[in-house]
Order: structure tokens, then sequence, then C-alpha cells
């Protein structure tokens, strides 16, 4: 919706780049406008490479003539900053300019809305740009809107970027506890309503709450911003346990629970109902009622997932006491071993470590084994296989 004193009706049109081809082209442009009763186009989107070829260098040479023909023509313009896609002189001096994907990887050259939004480079150079197109072209009376960048939208991850985001979170809320408070107000707005109904209806005596989640948010581990890949900050979530009368209140147990299946088995438990066969889950209700650190419950557990988007693929996380191995059915690096006392963050790969041979082998038998108990598909034979590793 264009909102000027020189626009009377509905516009059509779209965007226009005549400086892609030969300028013998533009007078048959002109007449195939006129044909489609066109009267507005969108002009200088993704110039920035032919407008400043250097640091210090500015040619609206080509632009000049452009916005001339198009006026002469009666047509309206929509005039962009040019600043959706940076020139590659600034991407190879500057790369601070080069947006960071979630994955930690700085991108090449060679997109649109590649720039990063917080770089000091874009900042400074869009800028100084936009400031040359207003003052070089505001007398044009038939510029009628101001095209700003291009399509906003997509993210970056770079430094620059989680510091801003700091910035704007101090000055929105101030401190940390303000913050947290925020985030979570609305969940304890909702288990206040049912702690309430407990209260009146004084069902503590016997009541058993159980606070947990179906899966974490991998949003700034690893620059991830989703729940499929088996990070420890997606598979590893709370389980908390009220007892009659706060028995045990504040404890915590390091034995292994898996909340999906083992959240029913105790359930059951708790309800002395026997758990229906063929389900393999273990009721954790002694590990809550006896808070003894030292008490056996499994030697592993196992969280699976399956990937939305990238072909389907399959993944299994196996944790016993120290170590994570997780295995995918598809990727370049399929099998991984992480030392969770050690390597918190999941950075050292030590499934290609000899070294870890024996512990990687006892890993892998633990999951053949939990496969084969829960009917899961052998995936191919190669799957071991690490590139760049021959296989046994």
């Amino acid at each position: 919706m264009i909102e000027s004193s020189k626009v009377h009706k509905i516009l059509y049109g779209g965007d226009y780049n005549p400086e892609q081809w030969p300028e013998e082209i533009w007078k048959e442009d002109m007449r195939l406008f006129k044909l489609a009763h066109i009267d507005v186009v969108t002009l200088n989107v993704f110039s920035w490479a032919a407008l400043q070829p250097d640091e210090i260098t500015y040619d609206f040479s080509k632009l000049d003539k452009i916005m001339e023909y198009v006026k002469e023509n009666g047509l309206k313009v929509c005039f962009a900053t040019s600043t959706g896609a940076h020139p590659a002189w600034m991407a190879r001096k500057y790369p601070d300019i080069l947006r960071v994907g979630h994955n930690g990887m700085k991108r090449k050259f060679g997109a649109r809305h590649n720039s990063c939004p917080n770089s000091p480079t874009y900042r400074k150079y869009s800028v100084a740009l936009a400031a040359k197109l207003a003052e070089r072209y505001k007398d044009y009376d038939n510029i009628v809107a101001w095209h700003i960048s291009n399509e906003y939208g997509g993210e970056c991850y770079c430094e620059n970027c989680e510091k801003a985001f700091r910035v704007w979170l101090h000055k929105k809320y101030g401190t940390l506890d303000e913050l947290n408070r925020v985030l979570m107000e609305k969940v304890d707005a909702e288990i206040g309503k049912i702690v309430d109904a407990i209260d009146k209806q004084n069902f503590w005596k016997n009541t058993v709450v159980i606070f947990t989640s179906d899966h974490g948010d991998g949003m700034g581990a690893h620059h991830w911003n989703q729940k499929s890949a088996l990070y420890e900050e997606v598979v590893n979530i709370p389980l908390i346990v009220t007892l009659p009368g706060k028995k045990n209140a504040g404890k915590e147990m390091p034995q292994l629970v898996n909340n999906g299946v083992d959240f029913f088995a105790a359930v059951c438990d708790w309800a002395g109902i026997r758990l229906p066969e063929g389900l393999h889950g273990v009721s954790f209700r002694s590990l809550a009622e006896k808070a003894d650190p030292s008490l056996k419950h499994q030697d592993y557990i196992v969280t699976e997932t399956t990937f939305d988007k990238g072909g389907n693929t399959r993944g299994w996380a196996l944790r016993t006491s120290r170590y994570k191995y997780v295995l995918y059915d598809k990727g370049r690096y399929r099998e991984q071993l992480f030392d969770m006392e050690k390597d918190r963050g999941e950075m050292r790969n030590l499934a290609i470590e000899e070294k870890y041979k024996e512990i990687l082998l006892q890993h892998r038998e633990y999951l053949h084994d939990w496969m084969k108990l829960h009917h899961v598909a052998q995936i191919r034979k190669d799957v071991h296989t690490i590139p760049g590793v021959n296989p046994e």
C-alpha cells in the first residue's frame, strides 16, 4: 500500500532491472509496459556492486539514464536502496559482513540477504549508499515510495548478533531475574492452576505431581534452532517429582531415566496397575521415594529422533552414566561418542579415537541389543564407518 499524494489509483507493476540487458532493448520494454498498462516499476533493488565498484568510488551513470528514461515514459518509481546484496569486494575485504549460519559456519559471498544486520561494515556502507541515493534523486517527482533493503528476513548467528541480542534483552528486561520471570510466567500460571485444584480438594496426602517436558530446545546450542538433533540441550530435560508431604524435596538423583517409557511405567506403579505387556519402561518410583543416589536402576537409556526435513533422517542417542553414544542412519559423521563429564558441549567426537575403541564397541553393543528388543530394523552394515578411517 503506497500512501502518497502522487498516487490516486491502485498502481500496477513490479521489479524492473534494465541494467542487466542492453540499452537498445529499453525502448521495447516501454512499449510492452504501455500495452500491459504498467504504471510503476521498482528500480535499483540489487545494484550495489554496480553503483559502488570499490570502497571510495560511486558510479550512478547507468542509474541516471534509467531514472530519466522511465520518467520520460510516464512511469512512477518505487526506488530501492540496493542494500539487499552487498558487493563481492566488500565481502573479501570485510568478512564480518557475511552472515553466520545456525551451524556456526560463515557463509560465502554469492547470494541475496547475506549481510549481517549487526555488521559494522554493513551499517557503515549501507547507510552511506542510501544517503547518496536520497541526495541524488530526491527531486524526482515520480518517486512514490522507497524500497528499503529487500524482503527483510533470515537470521545471523555471528558474535556481533549475539552481543546485540544481549544488549536488546538488557534494555528490555533489565535483569536476568526479570527475563526468566517473563519467560516462565505462563508456565508458572498453568502449574499454579494444578496446585490450586489439589489444595481445594485436599488431595496432597495421596497425590504425586510429576513435572517434565517432551523435549528441550537447541536454540543457542551449536547454533541450532531446532529439536531434532540429539544434542544434550534437546534430550536432557527436567523431571521433577513432588511426593506427598514434600518428601525428599530438593534432592537430585544421578540415575538415568527415560521420561517417555519410564514415565508411564512409574505412573502405573504408583497407581497399582500392572505395566501392559510389550512395554519396557522402568519405573522411577523407588528412586523418588528412597532418594538413594547409589540405588541400582538401569545401565543405559535410549532416545530416538526423526528429522522432519532433510530426508527423514533417523537417529538414536544412547546414554550411560558417563558417555553418550549417538548414531544417525544418514550423514557424514553419523556415529559419535562423547564424554559427558569432560565435554558437556559435545565438541570432541571420541568415536574416531583409537583409545576409546573398547568403550565405543560396548556402546554399539548396547544399542544393538536395544534395537533388537524394540524391533528396530537394522540400518546398513557400514553405518559405523567414519569418513577417512578404514572400516574394520
